[in-house]
């Protein structure tokens, strides 16, 4: 596959995550959808504690869309972590391809 990643809710007890390998590129309204199941997966104490984290990856996504997505083409990956609470965090990784692009001129980030 051309386009692969993964977000990743991570802590002390906690390994969840939601990952992609894709022909097209992960675009933005697709990378949220993901993220947003990645949350559901979690328990409500668990989403709690990375509220916050969820809510910087979701800005993070928007305006990478906004500034023409994330390209990896060579062999450094893209990663990025968000804390939320203490050692809990959700992890962003772009490991190919292209991430979080506009879908169409129409569509908003």
């Amino acid at each position: 596959m051309n386009n692969r990643g993964r977000f990743q809710a991570q802590g002390q007890h906690l390994e969840e995550s939601e990952s992609w390998a894709q022909e097209e590129p992960l675009y933005s309204d697709q990378a949220k959808s993901k993220l947003l199941n990645l949350k559901e997966k979690l328990s409500s104490p668990e989403r709690k504690k990375r509220e916050k984290a969820f809510t910087q990856c979701q800005v993070a996504i928007t305006r990478a869309c906004e500034n023409g997505g994330i390209l990896v083409d060579g062999n450094r990956p893209y990663i990025k972590s968000y804390p939320g609470n203490d050692k809990e965090r959700v992890d962003v990784e772009v490991w190919k391809g292209k991430a979080f692009l506009r879908r169409n001129d129409d569509a908003t980030c």
